[in-house]
């Protein structure tokens, strides 16, 4: 019973982080000077690409210990219109000046791949991410693995989620690679890998390779 009321006192406990809500646009980021740069930049018309390589080049100076510009940085944007910009003049002349490589030329001739995001049903909601070739899909994995379980408020609820996304990091690690195999993923295997996850604690099951596991820790 003290259990249930601390729970239930849990829950009711205000936010200290308060409801913010954008009449225009949004920027959300690590860093509050990362957010106002990518904000002046929509303010003086860039959309939401040009807005996320602003952060993100913010980033790479203010939170240099946990985000560098030469990463990985797969996103999901919703694009108004599309449109040509100046910028790949300045980016040639700058390389032009400081005996850089890259030419106009070389900028006009490439294009970013675009994808349609992958997507699921996760109890009424309809959740998108990136395919295959990121982690995205171990999210919407791990979503409809726990789908078919009642998590309730419990000790267990914290274990399944803490290990689905392990689990599914394995899986990815076996099936994911550059062919189309998302279309396997939800039907067949999210049965599969909630059998493995034991509800009683928080490790791996017996017979794991201890050499994965610091690998799935460090996503």
């Amino acid at each position: 019973m003290a259990a249930k009321r601390a729970v239930k006192m849990a829950m009711q406990a205000a936010s200290p982080r308060p409801t913010l809500v954008g009449l225009h646009q949004a920027v959300a980021s690590g860093h509050y000077l990362a957010t106002l740069a990518g904000m002046r930049v929509l303010d003086r018309g860039g959309n939401a690409v040009d807005a996320g390589v602003t952060v993100a080049m913010a980033l790479a100076v203010l939170q240099p210990d946990m985000v560098s510009f030469a990463g990985v940085a797969p996103t999901l944007i919703y694009l108004r219109k599309e449109d040509r910009g100046p910028i790949a003049d300045e980016v040639a002349a700058y390389h032009a000046r400081n005996k850089g490589f890259v030419t106009k030329a070389d900028l006009a001739g490439f294009e970013v791949p675009v994808e349609s995001s992958i997507k699921i049903n996760y109890r009424g909601y309809e959740v998108h991410s990136c395919d295959v070739w990121c982690q995205g899909i171990v999210l919407l994995e791990t979503l409809k693995i726990l789908e078919g379980f009642d998590h309730g408020y419990n000790p267990g609820r914290l274990n399944l989620e803490v290990n689905m996304p392990r689990e599914v990091i394995e899986e990815m690690r076996q099936l994911g690679h550059d062919v189309d195999v998302w279309p396997l993923y939800p039907a067949s295997n999210a049965a599969v890998c909630a059998v493995k996850v034991d509800p009683e604690t928080g490790m791996r099951h017996a017979g794991a390779d201890p050499r994965r596991e610091g690998y799935a820790l460090a996503w």
